[in-house]
């Protein structure tokens, strides 16, 4: 039995020893375990998220006035949708001013071409009032304009090059337990790779 507690004690104190050298030994630079990276950035476009929304909501507005005529209601819930698409997609991507100056945008081109729709009644119709028809169309004209320039040229972004990912250096590769059980001697230890 001494000697099973001899043999243990000398691989104890070998790994030990072992593992303090290696520690005492300078590792290597981090670079030299960096992945190879991809340089560059690339170009992100997130204007059909933008587009996608806004014809939800231009259809949730035409569609029903189509087949049931104009309802004052659902236009403002829908020219909101119109509205509100684009900056809500820049606040989503991290782009906050962006998206409060394409709010302003949409707004004032909704606001404008809804201005604008009594001369365009007046050039089809009698100059005798406000037509709501024109109205709700010029509304959505104008909102359509901010969302095709919202799309086509704010909603990119250059996305940050992937970054290198790299491996810490390990004081042991491996360890493992080793148990030989023969009549007469047993040897119990680690062997492992340093």
């Amino acid at each position: 039995m001494r000697t099973h507690g001899a043999c243990l004690a000398f691989l104890l104190t070998s790994l030990a020893a072992t593992t303090a050298a290696s520690a005492a030994e300078p590792a290597p630079p981090m670079a030299a375990y960096a992945l190879p990276s991809v340089e560059g950035s690339r170009e992100v476009w997130y204007g059909w998220q933008t587009l996608t929304i806004a014809g939800a909501s231009l259809g949730v507005g035409t569609v029903p006035a189509v087949f049931f005529g104009v309802h004052p209601y659902v236009w403002p819930l829908s020219l909101s949708g119109m509205v509100f698409s684009g900056p809500i997609m820049h606040w989503k991507h991290g782009r906050v001013g962006r998206g409060f100056a394409v709010l302003g945008m949409n707004v004032g081109a909704a606001g404008t071409a809804l201005g604008l729709s009594l001369p365009v009644a007046c050039i089809f119709e009698k100059c005798d009032g406000f037509y709501l028809e024109y109205g709700i169309a010029m509304s959505y004209l104008g909102a359509l304009i901010g969302v095709v320039i919202d799309a086509a040229a704010l909603s990119t972004y250059e996305a940050p090059a992937p970054r290198t990912a790299q491996r810490p250096p390990r004081l042991v590769d491996s360890l493992a337990p080793v148990i030989d059980v023969r009549q007469g001697h047993t040897v119990l230890g680690v062997a492992g790779a340093f």
